[in-house]
């Protein structure tokens, strides 16, 4: 173990059955949730497919680190101001929606 060197794990594949079924299950969790491999799912999958191609660029990221970033971090990764802006907002959009739809599933006091 060289303490110098940052080792990285292979990145395993992701199939598609299992993509899936990670898709769904980030529909109910907030994105600060998220594994890593739900963050790839989200960018692959998000606006049909629009940030797919950033997905291999945020490798290992989870929902945590993803959704403390901000703009000016997104476009370093990605290079491109334009692009982190949208991404960016496209993230807050589904914490939005998550919230949204968290609320209307919990039930009231009255209900339980």
């Amino acid at each position: 173990f060289d303490l110098g060197r940052r080792l990285v794990a292979p990145r395993p594949a992701v199939e598609s059955t299992n993509m899936s079924s990670i898709a769904e299950t980030s529909l109910i969790t907030a994105p600060k949730d998220w594994s890593a491999e739900e963050v790839h799912v989200w960018l692959s999958t998000c606006q049909a497919g629009r940030y797919a191609r950033c997905a291999p660029r945020f490798h290992g990221v989870d929902g945590k680190r993803l959704s403390r970033m901000s703009v000016a971090m997104m476009a370093h990764i990605l290079g491109d101001q334009d692009l982190a802006r949208k991404l960016f907002n496209e993230l807050r959009n589904e914490m939005e929606r998550i919230s949204l739809q968290r609320q209307q599933h919990v039930p009231s006091a009255r209900e339980a």
